[in-house]
């Protein structure tokens, strides 16, 4: 287990570094940019008077980057990828706390700066107050928290990042359903007894699914003692935010957490445009992506093509 955590750990640091230069540039360009299927082409038109006019033998054709997509993106939700190109797209339309600039070079995201505190284990980042999603709207420390919470809840891939490192992270983690379930219901404790004497594939695949069924028909009381019980699970998370101060505490030693917040996992979002979007178009078509990075998407042609403009 541990074995396949540090390997997942590297492919999370591997490709944090692999999109560095993305997005980090382009700020102050107002053309429109391009994607195809090829992924090997993105254009943008220039503006007038982009270029040098006095400049003898000046490009005087389209703008062009040359970026390969390669294939549909399993997945937009920045807290759910995994593979490359969601993680690579993204990193043109979100932001997190820090960017990755160069494999050397650490540059402010949302964060204007960070501190560390060696007495506590404690990185507090200073949020700058001028930041914005797409709509205008600011971002804020709520942004992260609900993210981030997103993410461990939801057991997202690279969600470890969080709770083996962020304090009391693991142990909020560690409560879920199931084991709620088996630690207090007779019920379900003979369930898992069942799954463990099942000899056949059938014979578990019939008692998991009535282990699943369970879960989903947890008890009014249950549920409200598990939510207690996390909800005093999560106020022990060493998460704190203090005005612009964003501060979070460390479990262990990880002098590489600023870099791990420029990775798509603790990307921001907004509660209010996920509670609006999430059983419609969430991530999952361009209405349902919410910028607060250089660029943000205004036409996603699955299979095919994406369109972006630059973040307002």
């Amino acid at each position: 287990m541990k074995t396949t955590k540090y390997l997942a750990l590297f492919l999370a640091v591997l490709m944090l570094l692999t999109v560095a230069l993305v997005g980090c540039g382009q700020k102050d360009d107002d053309s429109n940019q391009t994607v195809d299927e090829s992924g090997q082409q993105a254009t943008e038109e220039p503006t007038e008077g982009s270029q040098d006019e006095g400049q003898e033998g000046a490009y005087d054709g389209p703008k062009v980057l040359d970026y390969y997509v390669g294939d549909e993106p399993q997945t937009m939700d920045a807290q759910q990828m995994f593979e490359t190109i969601g993680i690579t797209i993204t990193a043109h339309t979100m932001e997190g706390l820090m960017r990755q600039k160069t494999d050397s070079e650490l540059v402010p995201g949302v964060a204007e700066s960070y501190t560390f505190d060696e007495a506590t284990s404690t990185y507090t980042f200073k949020l700058n107050p001028n930041a914005k999603w797409q709509d205008g709207e600011p971002v804020t420390a709520d942004d992260f928290i609900f993210a981030w919470k997103l993410a461990i809840d939801t057991q997202a891939p690279y969600s470890f990042l969080m709770t083996d490192f962020i304090a009391g992270a693991e142990e909020y983690a560690a409560l879920t359903k199931e084991s709620y379930l088996k630690e207090n219901a007779e019920d379900f404790k003979a369930l898992m007894a069942d799954l463990e004497k099942a000899n056949t594939a059938e014979e578990k695949e019939a008692v998991q699914k009535k282990i699943d069924e369970r879960v989903a028909n947890m008890t009014e009381a249950e549920l409200n003692d598990y939510n207690a019980k996390k909800d005093e699970l999560w106020k022990k998370v060493g998460i704190k935010v203090d005005g612009q101060n964003f501060s979070v505490t460390m479990a262990r030693p990880c002098p590489f957490f600023p870099s791990l917040t420029g990775f798509s996992t603790f990307y921001p979002m907004s509660e209010k445009f996920y509670n609006e979007h999430k059983d419609k178009d969430y991530a999952l078509e361009a209405s349902g992506l919410y910028s607060n990075g250089p660029w943000m998407v205004t036409e996603w042609k699955h299979d095919d093509y994406f369109t972006f403009e630059k973040n307002p």
